[in-house]
């Protein structure tokens, strides 16, 4: 049936129902109207049976919206945890910023972001302490390391705080980029001068973050500052991660900050990847198997988040809190709809990141926690140890028991220096000596002249003191002494030792061109070896007395008043003096007799120096066969003086002519030779003298007469030991104070233990982590 016949049947019975009255014409014509309206609209809206195959696609469909709808709700609700700080972990980081305050340590965990410029880190500093601090509108910046502090306080509405003219001042957020360029452009280039920001509030926890200048494309002077800033900051230990953050539009392996960090700076430990502005990413990436490939495309060393950052700016705290949300939860949104799966979210947005840092930073805390404990425990024992010597000082009150146990001190002192010297008192070598190369360390003299490499005896590296250390160093400067040769003389030198300049060219006898030739070089060559031995032998006797009343107090056990600075520093001065004058008397002698022995050459030692060293070798070699035969020891002795002048005579006509025949082109060469030969002598005699000068001169006195030099002291330390002598009321007042003290810091350290008890607890919620608790009543056995 047509359309047409449908309305004409319904205009008729619509005719039928009207009464007669109404059956005008203008309502005829609006019901056909109405009429024509219905049937064309019945006409296109008949229902067409779906498909099975559409049907599923549409159930499909509203599954999967509702998934991504559901996976986003959860990460939504995961967000709001994260973003919330457990009651636990807020009363732990409530505590730790007043042991902070307390012992006035700051040790925190450190965070040092590092990256290109441009890649985000600004951006990923405000996202990691939850504020728009918007201080990356200037380029400068970046120019210098920006510190950043956060300190966690309870029920603080966010505060932040400027470091300038050495102290703390309160701004607002706006005012920081001003701050920040205006300290930047004092110090335009790359610099190590820190810019301190401080951030109070109740959504951060306690943090150092530290915003270094980012590296530049091209290497060049502002590229080398920038690798020697980096330098200090970027180092492996425990309680500090490095962000290196990279742009995620640039593929891997083209990032030249990560491969100085790792690969350059052999850093690996706590170093955590950020990819950047991963937005835009997103955007770039075809399909789903791409982006798969790119989020599986990791090093194994490291550790991957990818986050991404808002572009618009001038938001509220709050504002730019939940901008931050929504923006992590729109790049969910886009990989969930290109498919991939729930597995990669873990390292997906700022807020995964921030979940991750708090974990981790727990070793930091701890690493703090120690070393807060461990200067408490050092405080308290030296505020014991005050205590101790304040009741001491109170029992003894009697002046003449005062002045006896002064006179048991010195003596004791003196006596053990000495036994120290001559070996008769042991002690432990590793604690108390030095090896060679300490004591030159110590010393800080000029090294031996004349000598090509340092020299290394038996026992260099054994640690001595006293006596042997004494020896040693004899031993040591006898071995540069057999190492030295004479400095060549020059043509100049000889020439003018010759006379040639004064009477034209005819030769001065060679006897006495030597001994001009030896004065000054001999001389010029062992003066600086008297120099250096006597610093050294000053060293080595002036580290006695410290070691001589330590070894009182720690080894012996026994009370001496010497403990007292006033009075050890006193004595002391005494000891040093008298070891120096002795020394200084030495030296006198010793420079002394080297211008005797370079100022008269005796020419028969010289020639005698060849037989002895003969008649040594020989004696070696018969040694054995002499043992098994009988001796006659005068024909001996005979045989032996008739030997010597036999060879001695022989040795000075051979040198005698040979200096008298020096002349032509070969006079420089010659008397070179002969002057080398002139010179071992002189050393070796010199030595000789040395040694057997400083041992009466010196080492004898310092054995035989040093306690009665202490001992005269007593006197004059008495009268410093009675003058200032406090009173009993001043001694109690004193030790009142230090058992303040004491309690204090006992209770210092009770409440860091009690923190340190509460972060092992919150790390006990992981099973792969035991806790060690400590007990709090600790500081009650320990001191």
């Amino acid at each position: 049936m047509s359309s047409t016949q449908v309305v004409r049947d319904i205009l008729q019975v619509a005719k039928g129902m009207l009464p007669p009255s109404q059956q005008s014409t203008q309502n005829i014509r609006s019901i056909e109207e109405m009429a024509r309206s219905l049937v064309a609209q019945k006409t296109h809206n008949i229902p067409r049976e779906k498909t099975e195959e559409e049907k599923e696609k549409e159930r499909e469909a509203e599954q999967f919206k509702k998934h991504v709808e559901e996976v986003l709700r959860q990460e939504k609700e995961m967000m709001l945890k994260a973003t919330e700080i457990s009651n636990q972990r807020s009363t732990f980081f409530e505590k730790y910023e007043d042991c902070v305050r307390t012992t006035k340590s700051n040790k925190k965990p450190e965070i040092v972001i590092v990256g290109t410029q441009g890649s985000g880190k600004s951006e990923l500093v405000e996202g990691i302490v939850g504020m728009p601090i918007e201080y990356i509108n200037t380029s400068i910046a970046t120019t210098v390391p920006i510190v950043i502090e956060t300190v966690y306080k309870r029920g603080v509405e966010d505060k932040c705080f400027f470091f300038m003219d050495n102290e703390w001042k309160e701004v607002i957020i706006d005012e920081v980029p001003k701050l920040i360029e205006k300290r930047c452009y004092e110090n335009r280039s790359i610099g190590f001068e820190e810019v301190l920001i401080k951030i109070e509030s109740q959504n951060v926890i306690p943090l150092k973050i530290v915003d270094l200048p980012g590296f530049v494309e091209e290497q060049n002077e502002t590229q080398t500052k920038v690798e020697k800033v980096w330098e200090k900051y970027v180092t492996e230990e425990e309680g500090k991660f490095i962000l290196c953050v990279e742009k995620s539009t640039e593929e891997r392996g083209e990032n030249a900050c990560e491969s100085w960090v790792i690969d350059k700076k052999k850093v690996h430990k706590n170093v955590v990847i950020v990819q950047s502005k991963f937005d835009n990413r997103i955007t770039q990436v075809k399909d789903k198997e791409e982006m798969k490939t790119y989020l599986d495309g990791e090093t194994e060393n490291c550790k991957y988040f990818y986050v991404s950052f808002l572009n618009k700016r001038g938001l509220t705290i709050k504002g730019f809190q939940e901008s931050l949300q929504e923006k992590q939860i729109d790049d969910l949104r886009r990989l969930v709809t290109m498919g991939i799966n729930e597995q990669y979210f873990k390292k997906i947005g700022i807020w995964r990141l921030n979940s991750f840092l708090k974990e981790e930073v727990i070793y930091g805390y701890m690493k703090g926690i120690n070393e807060m404990t461990n200067c408490l425990k050092k405080q308290i024992e030296e505020t014991d140890q005050g205590i101790h010597r304040l009741e001491e000082e109170k029992e003894s009150s009697d002046v003449d028991e005062l002045k006896r146990g002064l006179n048991n001190s010195v003596s004791s002192l003196g006596n053990l220096i000495v036994q120290l010297i001559t070996g008769e008192c042991t002690i432990s070598p590793k604690e108390y000596g030095e090896t060679m190369e300490e004591e030159r360390a110590q010393v800080k003299c000029e090294k031996w002249p004349g000598v090509g490499s340092e020299i290394n005896i038996v026992g260099s590296g054994m640690k001595l003191y006293g006596g042997a250390q004494y020896e040693r160093l004899l031993r040591e400067t006898e071995a540069a002494l057999l190492t030295m040769e004479l400095p060549v003389p020059t043509a100049d030198e000889v020439c003018v030792a010759m006379g040639i300049h004064a009477i034209g060219g005819m030769l001065n006898g060679g006897e006495r061109v030597i001994s001009v030739v030896i004065k000054t070089k001999a001389s010029r060559a062992l003066l600086p070896i008297i120099s250096i031995l006597i610093q050294r032998i000053t060293h080595v006797f002036e580290r006695l007395f410290n070691v001589a009343l330590d070894v009182i107090e720690k080894v012996f056990g026994e009370k001496s008043l010497l403990q007292n600075g006033e009075l050890s520093n006193a004595l002391k001065e005494v000891y040093i003096n008298f070891a120096k004058e002795k020394l200084r008397y030495c030296e006198k002698m010793l420079k002394d007799d080297l211008n005797s022995f370079v100022s008269v050459v005796d020419w028969s030692m010289l020639s005698s120096t060849t037989t002895a060293i003969e008649e040594e070798i020989d004696e070696e070699k018969t040694q054995d066969e002499e043992e098994l035969k009988p001796v006659d020891h005068n024909q001996k002795i005979k045989e032996r003086v008739q030997k010597m002048m036999e060879e001695r005579d022989k040795n000075e006509v051979k040198l005698l002519q040979e200096l008298r025949n020096i002349n032509g082109a070969d006079s420089h060469s010659s008397i070179c030779k002969i002057c080398q030969r002139v010179f071992g002598v002189i050393r070796d005699s010199f030595w000789r003298n040395a040694r057997s000068k400083l041992n009466a001169y010196f080492l004898q006195p310092m054995i035989g007469e040093l306690k009665e030099e202490l001992s005269r002291q007593i006197p004059t330390l008495g009268n410093i030991l009675t003058v200032h002598k406090k009173s009993s009321e001043e001694v109690e007042d004193e030790i009142n104070k230090l058992n303040k003290q004491k309690k204090q810091l006992c209770e210092d350290y009770e409440g860091v233990v009690e923190v340190k008890n509460l972060l092992l607890s919150i790390q006990s919620k992981n099973p792969s982590k035991s806790p060690n608790f400590e007990s709090p009543m600790k500081k009650r056995v320990l001191f």
